[in-house]
C-alpha cells in the first residue's frame, strides 16, 4: 500500500504535460501526498504557505 503515496508524482507529471500552473501543481501534489500519507504536516505546510503569500500581499498593498 506504500505505492499510493506516490500520488504526488502522477499529478506532478499530469499537471505538467497539462501545462498548468507550475506552483499550483507542486503545492496540490504536496498537500496530496500528505494528506495520503497521514501526515499532519500538510496542515502546516498550508498554513506556512498563506502566511507567506498574505505577507507578501500586505507588503505590496501598503506600498
Amino acid at each position: 500500500m506504500e505505492i499510493v503515496k506516490l500520488i504526488g508524482v502522477l499529478i506532478v507529471i499530469a499537471g505538467f504535460i497539462l501545462k498548468l500552473d507550475t506552483l499550483a501543481v507542486v503545492v496540490t501534489a504536496g498537500l496530496a501526498t500528505g494528506l495520503v500519507a497521514g501526515v499532519v504536516y500538510a496542515l502546516l505546510f498550508d498554513r506556512i504557505l498563506k502566511r507567506r503569500f498574505g505577507d507578501k500581499r500586505r507588503k505590496k498593498e501598503a506600498n
